[in-house]
């Protein structure tokens, strides 16, 4: 199982169940009903702006975990697919495959080369087997890692800020844990720019799952810009991973078809439902 954590660790996965983050104040005031009326429309705005955007992109990864005691570095290959098609390949540091995951959002495959292993099962067996928050598992993987927001329709019911910030915080939809209790996701916009700004996951505590930030884009006015760099704080023990995208490709088209692993014949295989 060693290369499937080790990717889970890299893909926004980390088992955070183990413990739980503290209780951080992101805002302080919830909007009135006028004024999330407002916003509300502005976020219809951009989600009908995103359709003209890429809807997929490959791009080579670096992955670095932080945590007090420990730096880890990974590399490989990742290609998405809007909603949340997704595919990852772990290399050796001579570049050679170890570990490929593939998923498009309901269900996943994964080839491990070193034991020569082919696993296929549900997304929900992955979360429930490997202690991850469904909140993330069921995720909009594509909009997770460039800084959009989700393809689905938003219905948005709370707007939140802090303070005279300008930034505010959208709740989207709950959803329900592995223990049966509700999480939560919002989503961090700069209205005045049309640009997201983070992503957020709390518990039923209000405590912190994980954090997504981004870097700064280098064309500000490219709405459809791949930020290059992702960061993920807020995580247990004070850890922290960064994405580096390299070589961002956006012009091709990718199929469901590109996300089926066809599996080698001299290997074993395994049901996950």
């Amino acid at each position: 199982m060693y290369p499937l954590r080790l990717l889970f660790l890299f893909l926004l996965l980390l088992p955070l169940s183990l413990l739980s983050g503290c209780a951080k104040r992101y805002w302080d005031t919830t909007l009135e009903e006028e004024e999330t009326a407002v916003l509300a429309e502005v976020i219809h705005e951009m989600q009908e702006a995103d359709k003209a955007c890429p809807q997929n992109f490959d791009a080579e990864v670096k992955a670095f975990l932080k945590t007090p005691t420990e730096k880890i570095g990974v590399q490989g290959y990742l290609q998405l697919r809007s909603p949340s098609y997704l595919k990852f390949v772990l290399s050796n540091p001579l570049g050679q495959p170890m570990f490929i995951l593939a998923s498009n959002g309901d269900m996943f495959q994964s080839l491990d080369m070193t034991v020569r292993r082919h696993i296929r099962g549900s997304i929900r067996s992955l979360g429930v087997r490997n202690n991850i928050p469904l909140i993330i598992m069921y995720g909009d993987w594509y909009g997770f890692f460039t800084a959009r927001l989700p393809k689905r329709p938003i219905t948005v019911k709370k707007i939140y800020r802090n303070g005279e910030e300008e930034n505010i915080w959208v709740e989207l939809p709950e959803s329900i844990s592995l223990e049966g209790t509700p999480e939560y996701t919002y989503v961090s916009v700069d209205p005045l720019k049309h640009r997201v700004l983070g992503y957020l996951f709390l518990d039923d505590r209000g405590d912190t799952i994980a954090e997504i930030s981004y870097s700064e884009p280098v064309a500000p006015g490219d709405r459809c810009e791949i930020r290059k760099q992702i960061y993920i704080k807020e995580l247990p023990w004070d850890s922290e991973i960064s994405l580096e995208l390299d070589a961002v490709q956006t012009d091709m088209q990718l199929s469901k078809e590109d996300f089926i692993l066809p599996v080698p014949k001299d290997f074993s295989k395994q049901l996950h439902p």
